[in-house]
């Protein structure tokens, strides 16, 4: 019997006399070679389900700097400055800024 691989293509015939399957792909190693790939979509499908991306003025923070890739901002309700680390696409919660996306990296009390 012929075997499949939904995920690379790959086509190859099972050794075993006895199964009609095997557990996974010879070529990529895949034990869901009988699945579908998931499509991935455009860039801005998987952006669209990526968490939450806010902006300084709707997040209420205030920009104080921006140098090699970290974004510095204030926070008037904790009064704490904020460090922003430039991370484009990255899956948690950030800010973008000037089209970049920022992650969250530390804050200092001042």
């Amino acid at each position: 019997m012929t075997n499949e691989c939904k995920q690379c293509g790959h086509k190859w015939q099972s050794r075993r006399v006895n199964h009609a399957f095997s557990r996974c792909c010879p070529k990529c190693k895949s034990y869901r070679w009988q699945t579908p790939k998931p499509s991935s979509g455009t860039a801005a499908e998987s952006r669209e389900q990526m968490a939450h991306r806010g902006t300084i003025e709707s997040e209420g923070l205030q920009f104080i700097s921006l140098q090699k890739g970290t974004l510095t901002v204030f926070d008037p309700e904790t009064g704490r400055s904020e460090e922003w680390q430039r991370n484009d696409g990255h899956a948690s919660f950030g800010i973008v800024y000037k089209g970049h996306d920022y992650e969250f990296c530390r804050f200092y009390i001042t």
